[in-house]
This record gives structure tokens, C-alpha cells and sequence, in this order.
């Protein structure tokens, strides 16, 4: 995975084929009818997962999701994803400045209409203030999309850049499990932020490098190839 154009191009096409899948499954109801889903059994597992996690409260548990709450908020995501547009217009990393850019804009577009689309209610009684629809996460979609970016601008192929990408893998994760163990997303709320952000940050960085390579202006964003 992110050691060529194509297949990170393949990578990004199945996981936004899932995602499709998911939003479809899930389907658009009455945000008071929530967990009730199209295909009944996702909505069955949202509330069988939302029962078992409500029944789980340790104290560090509590502390390590509260954290990632005010982690995964746009308090902390905004100014991140500023700092790190600002640095590589600093160094003139164009490729890598619109990969991240576009990342970000494309992932909260794709966030906020999908939101109001589906309308779906969160879980009742949540741990912590959330406000607006449930479907999909905005914590889990903002992370995967940063998360999968910033290892694109940041590493290269090989050793390196597969030992980042396991540890964004597991803090997203970490992410996603923390929304619903504080009882403010549904399951498949969370799967389906991943995929979307994890999914247009692939997606627009394939792009991105085979507009640079046609234009035989491809620079360090070049899958395969170091950074200068």
C-alpha cells in the first residue's frame, strides 16, 4: 500500500466501494428511528455493541476516550491541519501542501453532506456534548483523512513509511472505539468515517501524484521514490 500510483489508487477505490456499501446498508430514516438501518442486521449489531459498551465504565478507559474527544475535535484537528499547510507552503512542497489541502477539503464536503443526508440520530444518554447527526463520524473521518495524509507528506515507501502507517492505523481505531464506548456513535457510524476519510485521502493523493508525473512535474510526492 502507498508504494505506487495505482495501487494506492486501488486501495482508495475499495475502500470508498465499502463505504458506498455502508452508507446504502445503513440507509436514510428518521434520525428518532436510530439504530434502524436498511439492512436490518447492521442496525441490529449498532445496538447489541451500544448495549455492551454502555455496560463497560473504567475510570481510565473514561480518561483515555474523554482525551480523545478533545483530540479528535476541530479544536485540535484545525490548527494541526492549518500548521502543517502553512509548513509545506514554507518549503514549497507543492504536491504535498494540495494533497493536504485537498484532503481536507474534500473530507469535510463529503462529511457534512453525508451528515445532513442521512440524518441519523445518535445513541441516547451520550457521555460527552455532541451536537448535529450521527452518520458518519466526523472524529473518525477527520482523523482517518489527517492521519493517512500526514503519513503520505511525511514518509516515504518502505520500512518507514509502513511502520507510520501501522501506528496512524492504530490510533485511528483507538478513534473510532472511543465514540462508541462514550456512547455518541453508533458502530457503523464510526466504520464508515474511516473508510470516508481514510478513502479520500488515498484518493486524491493517487490523484495528485499522476497529475504531477504527467506533467513530468512529479517531486517528492512520487510513490516509490525518496524525498530530497
Amino acid at each position: 500500500m502507498l508504494t505506487d500510483r495505482r495501487t494506492t489508487l486501488l486501495w482508495a477505490a475499495f475502500l470508498l466501494a465499502a463505504m458506498g456499501g455502508l452508507f446504502v446498508s445503513v440507509g436514510r430514516h428518521a434520525p428518532e428511528l436510530a439504530p434502524i438501518t436498511t439492512f436490518a442486521p447492521i442496525g441490529h449489531f449498532d445496538a447489541r455493541v451500544f448495549d455492551a459498551a454502555s455496560g463497560i465504565r473504567i475510570g481510565v478507559l473514561d480518561a483515555i476516550a474523554r482525551f480523545l474527544n478533545i483530540a479528535g475535535a476541530g479544536l485540535v484537528t484545525f490548527p494541526l491541519r492549518a500548521a502543517v499547510g502553512a509548513w509545506l507552503a514554507i518549503k514549497r512542497r507543492w504536491s504535498a501542501l494540495i494533497v493536504w489541502l485537498g484532503t481536507w477539503l474534500v473530507a469535510e464536503a463529503a462529511l457534512t453532506s453525508a451528515k445532513v443526508f442521512f440524518h441519523r440520530g445518535r445513541p441516547p444518554l451520550p457521555l460527552v456534548d455532541a451536537g448535529g447527526y450521527s452518520f458518519p463520524s466526523g472524529h473518525a473521518t477527520a482523523v482517518a483523512a489527517t492521519a493517512v495524509a500526514l503519513v503520505i507528506v511525511f514518509t516515504t515507501s518502505g520500512h518507514r513509511r509502513r511502520r507510520w502507517g501501522i501506528i496512524a492505523a492504530a490510533y485511528v481505531s483507538l478513534m473510532a472505539l472511543s465514540r462508541v464506548y462514550l456512547d455518541v456513535h453508533w458502530l457503523s457510524d464510526t466504520i464508515a468515517g474511516v473508510l470516508l476519510g481514510a478513502g479520500l485521502a488515498l484518493a486524491v493523493a493517487a490523484l495528485v501524484v499522476s497529475i504531477a508525473e504527467a506533467g513530468e512535474e512529479g517531486d517528492e510526492l512520487a510513490f516509490g521514490k525518496p524525498a530530497d
